[in-house]
């Protein structure tokens, strides 16, 4: 029969008979079988040969448990015991204990992986954590933390599992385990060093950069009397081994953002939502544009202007609004201020016409008698299109120029040679078929002054 065949008899003959086994190691010298058969408990020992002589290699005590418990007055029992109250005990006073500046803590949200971390607690007693910030937990129990954290962390997640221990106890580290995170991170604090980490395992550690942008970030190493300067970008595309270099015990790592003047582009003038914004990364003045919200209908996109550093640099943005590109060395750079003017320009139709008034003159085409008056709606049904005049005010000696153009010619004959070119600030006026054209020439005229005031 063989050993496994051998056991299974016996477990057979242990729930047949009720008896309660226990699984211990025991020897010779310290196993006294006689103690649990005192006890009504059978004890079966598979047998082996060796050099022609008996041993008890092991017993295998399974254990069906009974309603009653009963102690066995053995050195094993005795053994099983003592470690167990000493078990008892040091749980007892992990449970008391309350934490100390430089304690670790460590803190896990089940499901959650970007919530659990090793968090180091401050001189002050505080420590960092998501959704929570910063706040004191000095004298607190692990049990006290791990209740407020649950508190702030379930308005966010639902039912969250969160646990709190004490990694390592201030008196059993020493500070040269240490390496320190301070600046533009999400978790600053204190970290101990794990076995082959890099700037790369402390920025993680620490809850990553503050920005989205490695490129807006700087970095300095402190080691020793040493100052080391650490590319950010570099280290986050490259992960070059000569910028991730491994950290050493008592090293104080310092993250700042660049100055976010330095980082955003001004919008100013004729956009929906002027104000600063993040500089795109492409350097897009469409991009740009879209950020606040487009130009307003009064934008004078063809005289805009991308100040930096002092200097004016002109850009065209109705060739970008028309054409879609622009030259492709022209491009936004943070710090940049870029300014869309308004378009004073204007033009007014007066008579018979079927939105007469005055019109912004457009930033973008050259305006003739026909288009100008299509901008204003359009000749309305009793217009005199045969006699339709252009009143260009002089600034010389302020007697206006009066061309007549004959609109029914350019439409119905497409006499365009007589179409005349409108300019900002000119006035058209369509006479009414049914009315004196002198007397209602005169009468524009005469309104000419204050229109004039009002297009300054």
């Amino acid at each position: 029969m063989t050993l496994y065949q051998h056991e299974k008899k016996v477990l057979k003959m242990i729930l047949r008979e009720k008896i309660i086994y226990y699984r211990v190691m025991l020897s010779r010298a310290s196993f006294d079988k006689s103690q649990l058969n005192n006890l009504g408990i059978k004890v079966q020992f598979p047998k082996k040969r060796m050099g022609g002589l008996t041993e008890f290699n092991y017993c295998w005590l399974q254990s069906v448990l009974l309603l009653l418990g009963f102690s066995i007055l053995s050195p094993v029992h005795s053994f099983a015991a003592s470690i167990s109250d000493e078990s008892n005990i040091n749980r007892q006073k992990i449970s008391d204990y309350t934490i100390q500046p430089e304690d670790i803590l460590n803190i896990t949200v089940i499901g959650e992986p970007d919530l659990t971390r090793n968090v180091t607690v401050l001189p002050d007693g505080k420590i960092s954590y998501p959704y929570v910030g910063e706040f004191n937990v000095l004298g607190l129990t692990a049990k006290k933390v791990q209740s407020i954290i649950r508190e702030k962390v379930a308005l966010q997640v639902v039912n969250p599992e969160v646990s709190v221990s004490i990694t390592k106890h201030v008196d059993l580290v020493k500070d040269y385990d240490y390496v320190s995170v301070l600046g533009a991170v999400k978790s600053p604090g204190k970290f101990i060093i794990q076995k082959d980490w890099n700037l790369l395992n402390v920025l993680a550690e620490s809850g990553g950069l503050t920005s989205n942008r490695p490129e807006w970030t700087t970095a300095l190493l402190v080691r020793r009397n040493e100052t080391i300067s650490i590319d950010i970008l570099k280290l986050f595309t490259l992960a070059d081994p000569k910028i991730n270099m491994s950290v050493l015990p008592g090293d104080l790592l310092i993250v700042q953002d660049i100055d976010q003047a330095k980082t955003q582009v001004q919008v100013l003038g004729e956009v929906v939502r002027p104000g600063a914004i993040t500089a795109p990364t492409d350097g897009s003045l469409a991009a740009v544009l879209a950020s606040v919200g487009g130009p307003t209908a009064l934008a004078a996109l063809s005289r805009s202007v991308i100040r930096r550093n002092g200097e004016n640099i002109a850009v065209n943005l109705q060739a970008l609004m028309i054409e879609g590109k622009l030259p492709s060395d022209l491009l936004v750079k943070p710090g940049d201020i870029l300014i869309i003017p308004t378009n004073k320009k204007q033009f007014s139709v007066f008579g018979a016409a079927t939105k007469p008034g005055t019109t912004t003159y457009p930033d973008d085409i050259d305006l003739n008698v026909l288009t100008a008056l299509s901008l204003s709606g359009g000749q309305a049904a009793n217009a005199d299109l045969k006699h339709v005049m252009l009143i260009r005010p002089s600034t010389i000696d302020k007697k206006p120029e009066i061309i007549e153009v004959n609109l029914w010619e350019v439409i119905n004959k497409g006499n365009l040679s007589i179409n005349v070119s409108v300019k900002p600030g000119d006035v058209i006026f369509v006479p009414d078929k049914g009315s004196d054209r002198r007397v209602q020439l005169g009468n524009v005229l005469n309104v000419i002054p204050s229109i004039l005031f009002f297009l300054r």
